[in-house]
């Protein structure tokens, strides 16, 4: 992205807004972006496919993705738990560089927990 991070975050913003209003204009009424996670929590899922129950996040840099990766999950077990308890599945949105690290390791073991938490868990790449 940027080699300034408070840049690279405005940027980061700016293409997951961008794809949100994509994603919302095609699909009226289908679609939830910034999707709350609870009533008292301050957090937001990206998009939530509120019809399949899908939950959505965008990771647009390849920096740092696992933080963003196991905190997104919590995110959307707790809005299954809370406020959509449609949510059957979670789909972390990511540049390829960081798609592959998931094929190993912590990343791969946390995408095979899936099904113990009643949560289908996958990554793809952009």
């Amino acid at each position: 992205m940027s080699g300034d991070a408070g840049t690279g975050d405005k940027l980061a913003a700016v293409v997951t807004s961008d794809w949100q209003n994509a994603v919302l204009s095609k699909y009226p009424g289908r679609f939830s972006a910034e999707h709350p996670v609870a009533d008292h929590l301050n957090e937001r899922i990206d998009l939530v496919d509120l019809e399949a129950g899908i939950a959505y996040e965008l990771k647009v840099s390849p920096n740092n993705d696992h933080f963003e990766f196991y905190r997104d999950i919590f995110k959307v077990l707790i809005a299954r738990d809370n406020s959509t308890p449609q949510l059957r599945s979670f789909c972390f949105v990511c540049p390829a560089q960081a798609a592959n690290r998931y094929k190993k390791g912590l990343r791969k073991a946390a995408l095979e927990e899936g099904p113990r938490l009643g949560l289908e868990i996958s990554v793809e790449a952009l």
